[in-house]
């Protein structure tokens, strides 16, 4: 790197050199901060002075040779450089004068013994100059041992008149040279000081376009920005960005890439510094950003003031700005200089004089963390972080916070405390890591050591894991002692068991029902209570939307979090399972958003599910299998438990419908826990099973998997056909094996079930109604399936109903009909990718008689119909009759003649077959 911005000093000390040589003689100290570009001007000026014929004897003063006496001199009049008979001169002055010791007390005749021998030494030197001009070159001069700075300061006394100039460097931020040294040098006019500054943006920039041939500003300005303008630091930044960006395009306005030279040139600044200054810096390394002066004087035992002095010195330096290190490597790059056992106590200590200060406890545990420390005054500190990190989305601080805590002691009581609080925070990043804690949480609760509302969440968590016969042992155990609860926890108990009626039933029966009086629970136990009885109330009762409208308000008021995750996971797929889609979506959006932000993976994942299973519900297949897989991402297969049959569910049930049969039997083969059939998710797991063998032609192995649903669902006292809708899937067997009879009795029998005449459900059960009887009658029964699954949203159930509707119109030769129905059932299944209906629906040889599903386009635009005739042409574009429009709409038939006459017109069509395809989707706004 040439010398950038150093031209005004290297001009000012040429024109002293040139009146050194003309016999006056001078003296000059080159002040400035550690790597300022001291060391390089003294080179540039040698070799100038060198080029002039100046003779040039330098030396370089280290500090470990502080201690060792006339150790500079001996190397500054020892240089090469001398001519041979004068260094012979001088080496043999010097060893005179190392022989002569000047302790404390000595006499008279040794220090003028020493003065003649120092003068020997000047005159050595000023007899060569003479001859000819004569530079000394110090660089270091903080360095310098006392003898040997003594006897510089007797040549400088003596070099008023002499062709000898002396440049000496000096150090501001590292051992100071004696306050007598300067006095003296004050004192005499000839003597000079000059002050390095660091290099400018401007400076920079012109280094950027020698080394990096780059004049980029923005650039500039950010290594300016880093190195604080320092040549030292500035060249190991220019260094390592280079290598970066070697082989790589060339971009604008990139930020500097720092590396090893960069961190190696940071700590050479620093130990080339005093040993304070190097102190401090490791001091705010871990303290952190910005400087608090009083903070770092407690920590390290200095003065404030001398605090504060040694902040502006690293400033100086350019490694801080503003009490905070230029550079985000820089920190890092100074603990790593220490040992693990210097770091772990600095962090200690920082940790105690925080707490002492009054730090928040997530302050201090950040370093005790870091220190890998743990006393018993902690665990108060640790605790309390831990909570504040959860409420914050700081999930794995919290975790680290009481592992420390769980590893520094306490009694057994409060060690079960920490352990219960480990497990839930555990619980929110991995389920399978709160397992290890579940045999000392069980021990504790035999014990009497662990709270009720902790056993309550290990229940829960070993019902997970499909430890069924664990939980039901804690859930007794806290039955037991129901009497004795406080109001809140035997509400939440009372919540739980419903929760489980719903969930995990065959442990609900287990337990005794719990008598609560309501008056006595606070507001959020009250909700939590009253979110469980809807639960249980929806798939055990005939649906009453009023009370699923209250959960919308209960939904408003009750916050998600660890006791309360499950319960609105149940309740938004009831809602689901309840025809209640567009609620269900609306929560679960801003619910997993919010559990995004509080950063929960198992929160995310479980409303990940969520969204799946409305994807599914919505026929969007390829949108449902991607929310199972993001579900089933958060963290291994392992980890789910009884909760992975959901997710898997759909997954399975996705594949199936778009075809790719394969992919739904590689997740069929993913080992699952036993216990999970015995839950609502191994439920759907069972059905999705049946879907894949009606699927795959093992229609035997389909009926089984439908009647075991079916078997569990009225045993377990919840057969809700929004649930699982078990009857239809064997219905479809029966239908498969040609058993119409069968089929019917069974589609007639969900039907007439509480609930089962409703939405979706309804729809579904329409469809194969008509399926189960003879051409003529299934007309009427079908175009009723398409109404209804318009209506609720779902495009692959309305896809496979318009199908069949088609189907049914090509049976009684009504190819036109069929054509257009065709078409639309046709755009439905693309849409939803389900292949294996999109196949049947252009493979002649999957049908009984071809339909034509080519589209049929009009030569108008719709935009030109009233509203009155779009809904009236919206009817007529998918079948139906003039009679059945005025009958849904409530009009004359004349007026429907009259609506179609100037729908035709507009549209420049003549027949119904022709009627835009796009109005199908107003069937539903139009009933």
């Amino acid at each position: 790197m040439s010398l950038v911005e150093r031209g005004q000093e290297l001009g000012h000390l040429r024109r002293l050199l040139d009146e050194s040589g003309a016999g006056q003689g001078r003296v000059v100290v080159v002040k400035g901060a550690v790597a300022s570009g001291k060391s390089e001007l003294l080179l540039s000026f040698a070799q100038s002075a060198a080029e002039r014929g100046v003779l040039v004897v330098s030396a370089v003063a280290e500090r470990g040779e502080r201690g060792v006496p006339l150790s500079l001199l001996s190397q500054l009049l020892q240089d090469a450089a001398l001519p041979l008979g004068a260094g012979a001169r001088l080496a043999s002055t010097m060893s005179h004068i190392k022989l002569v010791p000047r302790p404390e007390g000595s006499s008279s005749a040794e220090v003028v013994q020493q003065v003649q021998l120092m003068h020997e030494a000047w005159a050595a030197l000023l007899n060569h100059s003479e001859d000819q001009p004569l530079l000394l070159l110090v660089d270091d001069i903080q360095y310098a041992d006392p003898e040997s700075l003594e006897c510089l300061l007797y040549f400088i006394r003596r070099s008023r008149s002499a062709r000898i100039m002396m440049v000496l460097s000096e150090n501001d931020q590292a051992l100071q040279t004696p306050p007598i040294f300067h006095t003296e040098l004050l004192r005499q006019s000839y003597c000079h000081s000059m002050r390095l500054a660091m290099l400018s943006q401007q400076g920079v920039a012109q280094v950027l376009a020698e080394r990096l041939n780059w004049s980029d500003g923005p650039l500039a300005v950010a290594f300016w920005q880093a190195t604080g303008g320092n040549p030292l630091l500035l060249r190991a930044l220019v260094e390592d960005h280079r290598a970066a960006q070697e082989g790589q395009p060339r971009r604008q306005s990139v930020e500097p890439a720092a590396g090893r030279a960069f961190g190696h040139a940071v700590l050479t600044c620093l130990h080339r510094s005093t040993p304070p200054l190097l102190e401090l810096a490791r001091g705010l390394a871990v303290l952190g950003d910005p400087a608090n002066p009083g903070l770092l004087s407690g920590l390290l035992g200095f003065e404030v003031a001398t605090t504060q002095r040694l902040l502006d010195e690293l400033e100086s330096v350019g490694l801080l700005a503003d009490g905070c290190f230029r550079h985000p490597l820089v920190p890092g790059v100074v603990l790593d200089d220490m040992s693990p056992e210097q770091c772990r106590d600095l962090r200690r200590r920082a940790a105690e004089r925080l707490h002492h200060d009054g730090a928040s406890a997530i302050t201090v545990v950040r370093q005790l963390i870091s220190a890998d420390v743990g006393e018993p005054w902690m665990l108060p500190v640790l605790c309390e972080a831990a909570e504040h990190a959860l409420s914050e989305g700081e999930v794995e601080l919290a975790v680290r916070s009481l592992e420390l805590a769980y590893r520094s002691g306490g009694g057994e009581e409060q060690r079960a405390k920490i352990a219960s609080a480990l497990a839930q925070a555990e619980w929110r990043l991995n389920p399978s890591s709160a397992a290890r804690y579940f045999a000392e949480l069980a021990a504790a609760l035999r014990e009497d050591r662990l709270s009720p509302r902790s056993a309550l969440a290990l229940a829960r968590y070993q019902l997970w894991h499909g430890q069924h016969d664990e939980a039901v042992e804690v859930l007794q155990r806290i039955a037991g002692t129901v009497d004795d609860l406080d109001p809140v926890t035997r509400g939440m108990f009372a919540a739980t068991r419903d929760w489980l009626r719903c969930s995990y039933p065959v442990a609900a029966q287990h337990l005794p029902p719990v008598q609560v009086d309501r008056r006595l629970i606070p507001p959020a136990a009250g909700k939590q209570m009253h979110l469980a009885a809807m639960l249980v109330g929806v798939l055990t009762r005939a649906q009453d939307d009023t009370a699923l409208g209250g959960a919308e308000r209960i939904l408003r008021g009750i916050q998600l979090g660890d006791h309360t995750v499950d319960f609105i996971h149940s309740i938004l797929l009831t809602l689901v399972w309840a025809g209640q889609s567009e609620r269900a979506a609306r929560w679960c959006e801003a619910l997993f958003r919010e559990a995004v932000a509080r950063r929960v993976p198992t929160w995310q994942a479980l409303l990940a599910t969520v969204r799946a299973e409305l994807a599914l519900r919505r026929g969007n297949l390829l949108t449902a299998q991607r929310h199972a897989s993001t579900a089933l991402s958060y963290f291994p297969l392992r980890s789910w438990g009884t909760a992975l049959g959901l997710p898997l569910a759909t997954q399975v049930s996705a594949y199936t419908a778009m075809g790719k049969y394969k992919e739904a039997g590689e997740q069929l083969n993913q080992p699952v826990l036993e216990a999970m059939l015995h839950t609502t998710a191994g439920l759907h797991y069972l059905y999705a099973r049946g879907r894949y063998h009606l699927a795959t032609d093992s229609a035997d192995a389909a009926l089984d998997d439908f009647l075991t649903c079916g078997e569990l669902m009225t045993r377990w006292g919840i057969d809700h056909p929004g649930l699982v809708p078990w009857r239809l899937g064997a219905a479809e067997v029966y239908l498969h094996w040609a058993d119409p009879a069968r089929a019917r009795k069974l589609v007639e029998d969900q039907l007439v079930r509480p609930n089962g005449n409703q939405g979706r459900t309804r729809g579904m059960s329409l469809r194969l109604l008509a399926a189960a009887q003879i051409p003529q009658k299934r007309l009427a029964l079908l175009k009723r399936a398409v109404d209804v699954l318009h209506s609720c949203g779902d495009r692959l159930e309305l896809a496979r109903a318009l199908a069949d509707l088609a189907q049914a119109h090509q049976e009684l030769g009504e190819f036109k009909h069929a054509q257009v129905i065709g078409s639309q059932a046709l755009q439905q299944a693309t849409e939803c990718r389900a292949e294996p209906l999109r196949r049947q629906l252009t493979d002649p040889e999957g049908c009984t008689g071809p339909v034509d599903v080519r589209p049929v386009r009009a030569g108008g635009s719709i935009t030109a119909l009233s509203g009155a005739e779009r809904r009236v042409v919206a009817f007529a574009s998918v079948g139906d009759t003039n009679r059945e429009i005025a009958s849904k709409l409530h009009i004359t038939v004349s007026t429907v003649e009259q609506h179609l006459t100037s729908a035709y017109r507009k549209l420049k069509v003549s027949r119904r077959t022709e009627l835009p395809q796009e109005l199908r989707f107003d069937v539903a706004a139009s009933a």
